[in-house]
């Protein structure tokens, strides 16, 4: 069911979205040399919203697609892809902003398309908020988990490669025992999948 695909959606994406805005320090320590982490972070940050947006959109121009709209992810696309160009091209050439535009742009590209999409489907298919919703329980529980996880964080004040994993891990742990807790673990749809 599309509910279902939502919630599996929102299942990866909401924690990933998380990780990206409050802990890419932690995450690019693992994947590259500390040089590397101070522009990138923040610039992962930034982008972090649009993890989520892509999420649903996917979900949405599929589902359009498959409805017989072949045209419409495309046209969708389209118009996030001019408003990133628009909004990139601003935020760019501004000297006080510069690169950090380029992740603004992303966020802006996919927003403008999920809406016009999320429009359409609303049209021609049902209540696209539903589509939307599945995305509230997981999200929810990413957030919380990101509480205890900062707060040892904050604590502890350490930046290596060792620590990073350790408080990804951590991260991890507290998101799928919440996720299980709260009933928001898709395993019915990974078992549908699965067959």
């Amino acid at each position: 069911s599309i509910v279902g695909a939502s919630e599996l959606a929102a299942f990866f994406a909401s924690p990933a979205t998380v990780l990206f805005a409050f802990f890419s320090r932690e995450i690019l320590i693992i994947l590259f040399d500390n040089s590397s982490v101070a522009i990138g972070s923040a610039l992962l940050a930034i982008l972090a919203p649009s993890v989520t947006l892509v999420s649903i959109l996917t979900i949405i121009n599929t589902v359009l697609e498959a409805k017989g709209g072949y045209t419409i992810p495309l046209a969708s696309m389209s118009a996030g892809g001019i408003a990133k160009i628009i909004v990139s091209s601003f935020l760019v050439g501004k000297t006080e902003i510069a690169i950090w535009g380029a992740p603004i742009g992303t966020f802006v590209s996919y927003l403008v398309s999920i809406l016009l999409s999320l429009a359409i489907y609303s049209n021609r298919v049902g209540n696209a908020f539903l589509v939307v919703k599945a995305f509230f329980k997981s999200s929810a529980c990413a957030v919380i988990a990101v509480i205890p996880t900062i707060a040892i964080r904050n604590h502890f004040l350490k930046e290596n490669y060792f620590y990073s994993v350790f408080l990804l891990t951590l991260y991890a742990v507290i998101y799928l025992l919440l996720s299980f807790l709260s009933g928001s673990l898709p395993v019915k749809c990974t078992k549908i999948i699965a067959k």
